[in-house]
């Protein structure tokens, strides 16, 4: 892709659009911070400045992260060249009308060539542009996850977050009802999960989180540990596993079944 063989440098990044994107995500490094999404590396540290593929996703859709880590959506200018990310945030690779206004966009790279129509497309939208200057690698969301290369499973790979520290247990679990269904009610809210099904259940009656196109679930009574069933994308086989009452095993679980 032409933007990613192009030399980047450091600059001043003025963000000044408002839209939000709101797109399924596929990778449990993305959140959420005051109604933009952002992404994490490995080490916690939030990403800014960087094109981002999202290779988890068949499509492998593309998104841009600004000064402050935001994933920009509309207009953007980036390094002097224009590109333009739909409402979900994912780069257009297509030449088209986008907001009534046509683009001669380069399949390969994303760059707009008609540049002069960016004009009417900038007074269409009030002005709304995100102007950035990478000056980091592409990011692929699959150098994010705990991958083992050594394992043909996913299974065997991807696990919880207290999975290799199960001190974490001790201290954060939630074992009340109430909390956890408003933990689960508020994730399901972060991104998009329309079609997941959601009982909020206590004592006897479970909670479950239902995906009834896999028929992947997860559920739990009170004073137990969640119950999940998952999808190994690798074998297409479901199986089975116990996850911590902890706000990050919960939040991976939901992410999880959402793939």
């Amino acid at each position: 892709m032409k933007f990613i063989k192009k030399i980047m440098f450091f600059g001043l990044l003025i963000t000044v659009i408002t839209t939000v994107p709101v797109f399924a995500a596929h990778s449990p490094n993305w959140y959420q911070e005051n109604g933009r999404y952002k992404l994490k590396d490995n080490a916690g540290n939030v990403i800014t400045n960087a094109w981002v593929c999202d290779d988890m996703d068949d499509e492998k859709p593309w998104y841009l992260l600004d000064l402050y880590g935001n994933m920009v959506a509309g207009l953007a200018l980036d390094n002097g060249s224009w590109y333009f990310l739909g409402p979900n945030g994912q780069l257009k690779f297509d030449s088209g009308y986008y907001d009534g206004v046509y683009l001669d966009i380069d399949y390969s790279s994303g760059v707009i060539k008609n540049v002069e129509n960016v004009t009417f497309l900038i007074m269409k939208s009030g002005g709304l542009v995100a102007y950035v200057n990478t000056n980091n690698s592409p990011v692929y969301t699959s150098s994010l996850t705990n991958h083992n290369a050594n394992h043909s499973s996913s299974i065997d790979t991807d696990m919880p977050p207290s999975y290799n520290d199960p001190s974490i247990f001790a201290k954060d679990c939630i074992w009340n009802d109430r909390e956890l269904c408003a933990l689960i009610e508020q994730t399901l809210q972060e991104f998009d999960s329309s079609h997941l099904q959601f009982h909020a259940g206590g004592g006897l009656d479970a909670t479950t989180v239902i995906d009834p196109l896999r028929g992947c679930s997860i559920w739990t009574v009170t004073g137990q540990h969640l119950r999940c069933i998952f999808l190994d994308p690798d074998t297409g086989e479901k199986y089975q596993m116990t996850v911590n009452r902890i706000a990050e095993d919960i939040k991976w679980a939901i992410y999880k079944l959402r793939k």
